[in-house]
């Protein structure tokens, strides 16, 4: 695996969780990720047409989202849509709700489109973003005092 589109994956999956957390249910359904309204309608159109059944707050393997990565009518859909770097491997958090859960690596059309769903259909509400910021606490908790070294000292009280 390239080590820079590692990093600049991580840093864009990072980006967007920050930026998620940090908003509220309102702004969410408001978020746009192809280059137009008419873009994210269009997506969004397709998907759910594609993929009327598959739950998209938490995409399980062996699901509709193996499919969806794979399927080949969806492939003769995506040049349609007009998002940049639309091929590029992006990490899609199996469970909308977590910070810290396993993801799948999938292309970013892929990745907008469930995001979009995710945004239009409510998934991110006020109980979800909750727990995505209590995840995300966690996380930053846990790289806090994973990083801490044994010479640093440290205050008990904390």
């Amino acid at each position: 695996m390239d080590l820079e589109w590692a990093a600049e994956a991580t840093a864009f999956d990072e980006a967007y969780v920050s930026r998620l957390s940090s908003s509220s249910p309102e702004a969410v359904a408001k978020f746009s990720f192809f280059e137009s309204g008419v873009g994210d309608a269009e997506a969004y159109a397709l998907f759910r047409r594609r993929f009327p059944e598959m739950q998209v707050g938490l995409v399980e393997a062996g699901t509709s989202a193996e499919r969806y990565v794979e399927d080949r009518e969806w492939r003769t859909v995506v040049p349609r849509l007009e998002l940049r770097d639309g091929r590029i491997l992006t990490p899609l958090r199996v469970d909308a709700a977590s910070v810290s859960g396993p993801r799948r690596l999938v292309p970013r059309v892929a990745w907008a489109c469930v995001e979009l769903a995710r945004c239009r259909e409510g998934v991110y509400d006020d109980k979800t973003l909750a727990a995505l910021r209590a995840s995300l606490d966690e996380k930053v908790t846990t790289t806090t005092t994973t990083t801490t070294t044994p010479d640093t000292p440290t205050d008990p009280t904390e």
